[in-house]
């Protein structure tokens, strides 16, 4: 009976659960406040299907602020594909509550930070004359992003540096960088020099599932009457309470995510009435976890024309802590 209850919650889920940020969310406050705002399906020239989410950044330095003010703008990103970025601009709010251009410039870098190889926006101070971030202003810095919503960080670090540069200094041993200024206070996160990872700053976004927790494999040929089924695995086997179980999710409509309840993890998997369906059809679709692996029932395959792409990922559901704990990657499927 609990574990009936559980996946109907999970099936009220895919109902209610769409839910995108919206509105702008504060994500650093202090000195440097920054308020994160998205919207989705955007035109943009720059983005190969003539669309994308915008990702705005309204950033003011306070009035009382103890540093002067900021030329450029950094925020990390785990993207490394300079193509899905376009569309930059910087403006700057006027007395009279206009936004005008700030003539800044903007480009996509990284730099090898200790073991890290980082990716960055950046946004900086035109030597043609762009205007400084001052206190008492605010600029706002967007972009569009033309990749699939689940590909950026959802922890991103912002930096405001006083040199205009197009990469931040690369922080020392103890995460100070050069290039920041130092106010030695307490109230300016991301304004003392060190690497700051804003919370809230997932905007628009929601990293996908590593597989290091949790890995689902289709066996078989998506063809007409050809046996499948799915075999999922969890990275630690202790992870999860006796009886858990491993629900398969399905999609033709895309990667976009699904945020679960009951657990900290979210699927890349756009729910549709596939998504419904497979979550009608019970144990069909479950796969009982034991030491650490589940295999769903074998079937055959239905009347699938060739060609279909069907998007697949397992969740772990934990009966008896009623949590979704873990999600896998989606992988694809290409019906023949």
């Amino acid at each position: 009976m609990k574990a009936i209850v559980f996946v109907f919650a999970v099936i009220m889920l895919v109902a209610v659960q769409l839910v995108f940020s919206a509105g702008p969310s504060p994500v650093l406050d202090g000195d440097i406040t920054i308020d994160a705002s998205s919207e989705a399906d955007v035109p943009c020239a720059d983005c190969p299907g003539g669309t994308g989410t915008r990702l705005t950044y309204d950033v003011t330095l306070a009035a009382n602020a103890e540093n002067q003010g900021g030329q450029d703008f950094h925020i990390e990103v785990n993207d490394a594909r300079a193509s899905n970025f376009g569309c930059f601009n910087v403006e700057k709010l006027s007395p009279q509550g206009q936004w005008e251009d700030a003539s800044w410039d903007a480009s996509h870098e990284s730099q090898v930070e200790g073991k890290r190889n980082v990716h960055y926006l950046s946004f900086y101070q035109s030597p043609f004359g762009g205007q400084t971030l001052s206190k008492g202003e605010t600029f706002r810095f967007s972009f569009v992003y033309c990749g699939s919503r689940n590909n950026l960080d959802d922890s991103i670090e912002f930096i405001v540096t006083d040199d205009a540069n197009a990469l931040p200094a690369v922080p020392d041993a103890q995460g100070d960088r050069s290039d920041v200024p130092d106010s030695a206070g307490t109230d300016d996160p991301a304004w003392k020099g060190k690497s700051t990872k804003a919370p809230g700053s997932n905007v628009g976004f929601v990293s996908c599932p590593t597989g290091e927790e949790m890995t689902c494999s289709f066996q078989g040929i998506p063809q007409p009457g050809q046996i499948v089924s799915w075999t999922c695995q969890l990275g630690d086997p202790s992870s999860v309470s006796p009886n858990a179980i491993a629900q398969i999710l399905l999609s033709v409509s895309g990667t976009d995510i699904l945020p679960l309840p009951a657990g900290p993890a979210a699927v890349c998997l756009t729910p549709d009435a596939i998504t419904s369906i497979v979550l009608s059809l019970g144990p069909v679709f479950q796969a009982p976890i034991v030491a650490g692996f589940g295999s769903t029932p074998p079937f055959p395959w239905p009347n699938v024309p060739p060609g279909f792409r069907i998007y697949s990922a397992g969740v772990a559901l934990d009966l008896q802590l009623q949590s979704i704990p873990f999600a896998s990657p989606t992988i694809e499927i290409l019906t023949q």
